[in-house]
C-alpha cells in the first residue's frame, strides 16, 4: 500500500517527463522465489495509486514496458512478500533495479537524472529519520534515569539536529526547480511548517512548466490557492455551517467589530487547554464587539461531545460544524491541517492576525478595541 503521509509521503508525487516508447523497468531481485507477482501502480489524478501492470517473477528477474507511461509519471513497484515499496519516475530511458529485501539497503537504481534526485532525497530524509529516532532513544533513557539536565541537552540539540537537515532540504528543493523531487521537498517542509506559503509560492513560480502542469503541481497550486485565501490582509472566506440547535450560520453575517474564527474540537487537547484563555478573553472584551465563532473538527455521529465540550468548557459564543473530522468543508476551504488554529477579523472580514494565543490574543484584542 502507498502510504500518505509524514517526509515519504510526497515521495509518491515524485514525476518525471519524456516518451518512452521503447524504455523498460527491468529488475533482478534476490532471494525471492519464481512465480510471485510483481505489480507496478503510478500516481492518480485523485493521490491514489492506479494499478498498471502485473508480471511474474522469472530467473529471479521481471520487466515492465514503459511504453504508455506519460509524461512526468511517477511509479511504484511492489512485489508479494516484499515489505518495501520502490518507486522510480519516468526519465525516458531503461530504468535498471536491482532489489535485496534481506538488506538495508533495499534497492539500488540505474536510471536518469530524476530518478537519481529521487535516491537522494530519500537517502537525506533516511539520515534524517535515523537521527531522530537515535535523539529519541536518548530521550527515552534519559526519561528513566529522571536526568532533567541531559533530558534539556538532548532537546537542545534534536532541535538543532532538526532545523540543519530541514535547511539541507531545503537548499536542495531550491536547487532542482526543474525537478518534481525539489517541489516534493518544499510540500514536505511544508507540511512540516519548516517553509511558509510565500516560500512554497517563490519555488512554484520559479519551477518549469513542465513541472507546474504535473499532478504535483497542480495540488501545489491548489494549496497555495487556499492559503493565499487566509493570509493576512485577505477577505476571510464566507462559510456557512450548522449550529448545536440545527440551525444555520453565517460568517459575514454573524461578524462583529472584532471576531475570532476558532477552529478545535472536542478531542483535541491543546484546544481545550486554550479554552480557557479564549473564555476568560471574550468575558472581557465581549461588550466592547469582540465574538468568537467556533468551528469544531468533530467527528461523525459525535454530536453530544461536542455540544458537551461547549458547556464544560463554558464556550458561550456560536458554534459551527459539520461533524466530519478533518474533511468539515470549512476546514478544508481555510486549509486547516493541524488544530487549533485560529483567524483574527476585522468587522469587515479582513484578517488582521492568525494563530494567536494566550497573552499575545489579549493584547492584541485589546489593542485593537482600544484603537477602533
Amino acid at each position: 500500500m502507498i502510504q500518505r503521509n509524514g517526509f515519504f509521503a510526497l515521495v509518491l508525487m515524485l514525476l518525471s517527463c519524456g516518451n518512452n516508447e521503447q524504455s523498460k523497468i527491468i529488475g533482478t531481485v534476490e532471494n525471492v522465489e519464481d512465480g510471485v507477482k510483481v505489480y507496478r501502480s503510478t500516481l492518480g489524478e485523485q493521490n491514489n495509486a492506479v494499478p498498471k501492470d502485473t508480471v511474474v517473477l522469472k530467473n529471479g528477474k521481471f520487466e515492465f514496458s514503459l511504453k504508455d507511461a506519460v509524461p512526468q509519471e511517477l511509479g511504484v513497484i511492489r512485489i508479494d512478500g516484499v515489505n518495501t515499496n520502490i518507486f522510480y519516475i519516468n526519465d525516458n530511458q531503461d530504468i535498471v533495479f536491482d532489489i535485496y529485501p534481506d538488506s538495508t539497503k533495499t534497492f539500488k537504481v540505474n536510471a536518469g537524472k530524476n530518478n537519481k534526485l529521487m535516491s537522494e532525497y530519500l537517502d537525506m530524509m533516511n539520515e534524517f529519520r535515523s537521527g531522530m529516532l537515535n535523539f529519541q532513544n536518548e530521550l527515552r533513557a534519559a526519561t528513566v534515569k529522571e536526568d532533567a539536565q541531559s533530558l534539556g541537552t538532548i532537546k537542545k540539540e534534536m532541535r538543532s539536529f532538526e532545523n540543519e537537515k530541514m535547511k539541507e532540504v531545503k537548499a536542495f528543493a531550491d536547487g532542482n526547480t526543474e525537478s518534481v523531487v525539489g517541489m516534493i521537498a518544499y510540500s514536505d517542509l511544508l507540511n512540516q511548517k519548516k517553509v511558509n506559503n510565500k516560500e512554497l509560492k517563490e519555488f512554484y513560480d520559479k519551477a518549469t512548466d513542465e513541472v507546474k502542469n504535473h499532478v504535483m503541481g497542480r495540488m501545489i497550486k491548489e494549496k497555495i490557492a487556499k492559503f493565499n485565501a487566509t493570509d493576512i490582509g485577505a477577505v476571510a472566506p464566507d462559510f456557512k455551517g450548522p449550529t448545536p440547535d440545527g440551525s444555520e450560520l453565517e460568517l459575514h453575517q454573524s461578524l462583529k467589530k472584532l471576531t475570532l474564527v476558532d477552529f478545535w474540537a472536542s478531542w483535541c487537547k491543546p484546544c481545550r487547554i486554550e479554552n480557557p484563555n479564549i473564555v476568560s478573553i471574550y468575558n472581557d472584551y465581549k461588550d466592547q464587539g469582540f465574538h468568537v465563532i467556533g468551528v469544531s473538527l468533530d467527528r461523525q455521529n459525535q454530536k453530544q461531545k461536542w455540544i458537551q465540550a461547549i458547556e464544560d468548557d463554558q464556550l458561550t459564543w456560536d458554534h459551527v460544524s459539520h461533524l466530519k473530522f478533518w474533511k468539515d468543508p470549512i476546514a478544508v476551504q481555510y486549509g486547516v491541517r493541524s488544530i487549533p488554529q485560529a483567524y483574527l477579523l476585522d468587522e469587515d472580514g479582513v484578517i488582521i492576525a492568525k494563530n494567536l494565543r494566550g497573552n499575545q490574543l489579549r493584547e492584541k484584542v485589546a489593542e485593537y478595541l482600544k484603537e477602533n
